[in-house]
């Protein structure tokens, strides 16, 4: 099991400095990053600065980007889609610099007075995205939603949007918080998509609203979930997306994976 964790951009560099542990133990595998748009000027030059100095460190670890989110991030809502392809086009080539190969999307919220979910602009707008990716041989996965005001909520609605696109850089990231609190179960998503498997977030939660706890402190059967990704020979990274405080806790939850290794 490849493990990963994220590293948003609100971490201080002496905060990332404390994660070389982990990976000089091989702990972990893989970092997830985040593209720091939201961030001051001086938190994106400490941030950028301090993950430079990491994956030049870690010559060999992975590195996975979560590119823009949020609710004014939407590929669908037209007021909001122009600014938030100009940004994930930034964040692509951001990604570039860390030699970034696989990134995470949020297909963001649906108009509520519009019923038409997959337009044809929307279409276009992820074919455009995923030449623009081509470029830096980058691959764009579609991240399952929590809530049905979200594209991206079915693994239907996923099957479809990748297929329309048909982009062989486009594929399907699978989070548990989100998987857990829809009407959908594991096998819905996995049997469907297992072939677009290309990331996972591991968080729990108690099937009311995306926590992102740590395994154990929800519902979710990771017994069974590991074993199903198991069965469906998934070999990517199994990303930690748990809230956290400092190194500690990413051992804890380092050990937490170990019990389903």
């Amino acid at each position: 099991m490849k493990k990963c964790f994220t590293i948003n951009e609100f971490r201080s560099e002496e905060e990332i400095l404390s994660y070389y542990y982990l990976l000089d133990n091989k702990l972990y595998e893989a970092i997830e990053i985040f593209y720091p748009y939201k961030a001051t000027d001086t938190q994106k030059v400490i941030y950028e600065r301090a993950i430079s100095n990491l994956v030049n460190h870690f010559s060999n670890i992975e590195v996975v980007c979560h590119l823009p989110f949020g609710v004014n991030e939407s590929l669908v809502i037209d007021s909001k889609c122009d600014n938030t392809v100009k940004l994930i086009k930034e964040a692509l080539v951001f990604a570039h610099k860390f030699r970034v190969k696989t990134t995470v999307l949020h297909l963001g919220r649906v108009d509520s007075s519009n019923l038409e979910r997959i337009t044809k602009d929307v279409i276009l707008k992820l074919k455009d995205l995923c030449c623009f990716a081509k470029r830096f041989d980058i691959k764009i996965a579609i991240e399952n939603m929590p809530s049905n005001n979200e594209l991206g909520y079915s693994p239907q609605e996923i099957k479809k949007i990748i297929d329309l696109v048909n982009q062989d850089n486009l594929g399907f990231i699978y989070d548990t918080g989100h998987g857990n609190v829809s009407e959908f179960s594991i096998d819905d998503y996995l049997d469907l998509l297992k072939d677009k498997l290309w990331h996972i977030h591991i968080n729990d939660n108690n099937e009311i609203r995306d926590e992102h706890k740590r395994i154990g402190l929800g519902n979710i059967d990771f017994k069974y979930f590991f074993d199903k990704t198991y069965q469906i020979n998934y070999n990517g990274l199994y990303c930690s997306e748990i809230i956290y405080n400092d190194v500690n806790d990413l051992i804890a939850f380092y050990h937490d994976f170990e019990k389903f290794s």
